[in-house]
């Protein structure tokens, strides 16, 4: 009887019907239905999943992927606009790394993200479908990313791991990233993971950051403060 349809920006799209029903209807299950959500069934084997870099019409699916995981959570919220997606890899700020199978379902994201100004990238923005987890992807993603490092001449990479996930942590270690920071308190509370290994909080939570260098440093004089000479 009427629909109505609002742009919420940042927290997305709503669309709403109005319909009369005869007051003898039955109780049918009319749970809101999102098309951002996918029941796809995970019957896909490693074998068949493709790993490959970013192409120019893939921003879209990264986006679904970011909702399927933390549906408007997700605390970099830029990687909701598939257009700064696009424009991020075209301009060379990030290098994605997608994991797609053989129907050409994009599952996976994984990303290479610069530091202004620097020879450094963090590894990140790293998901899977719920559908398609626990089959390798995460890491078969992670290993072709630090190859990407390599071509990109990279001197480090780092990560920033979710204390509220322990997974999120586990390729970083995998992948023999020293584990160098505790960053307290830098996820909002409001963030959360439709992933039911998460570690569920009521409070702002944690980063664990792992770094690892690329490229053999040559041997350099440091002055070390005194208040810290003893420590360090």
């Amino acid at each position: 009887d009427e629909f109505r349809f609002s742009n919420r920006g940042r927290e997305g799209k709503a669309f709403t019907i109005f319909k009369a029903f005869p007051s003898e209807r039955n109780t049918e299950d009319v749970r809101p239905y999102s098309d951002l959500e996918d029941t796809s069934p995970a019957s896909d084997k490693p074998a068949s999943i493709v790993i490959r870099d970013f192409r120019s019409g893939d921003g879209e699916a990264i986006s679904r992927l970011i909702y399927s995981n933390y549906t408007y959570s997700y605390f970099k919220a830029i990687f909701y606009y598939p257009k700064k997606i696009r424009e991020m890899n075209e301009k060379g700020e990030i290098a994605s790394v997608v994991a797609q199978e053989k129907k050409g379902k994009i599952v996976g994201h994984f990303a290479l993200v610069r530091v202004h100004d620097s020879r450094i990238a963090e590894v990140g923005v790293a998901v899977v479908h719920p559908n398609y987890k626990g089959h390798g992807i995460m890491n078969a993603m992670l290993a072709r990313i630090m190859e990407l490092a390599e071509e990109m001449r990279l001197s480090a990479v780092f990560g920033e791991a979710l204390m509220m996930h322990p997974y999120s942590q586990r390729a970083n270690l995998r992948h023999v990233f020293g584990e160098s920071a505790l960053i307290l308190g830098l996820v909002p509370e409001s963030m959360s993971l439709t992933d039911s290994h998460e570690v569920h909080t009521q409070k702002r939570s944690a980063v664990l950051v792992g770094f690892k260098v690329l490229e053999k440093e040559k041997k350099r004089r440091i002055t070390v403060p005194s208040c810290y000479r003893k420590l360090i």
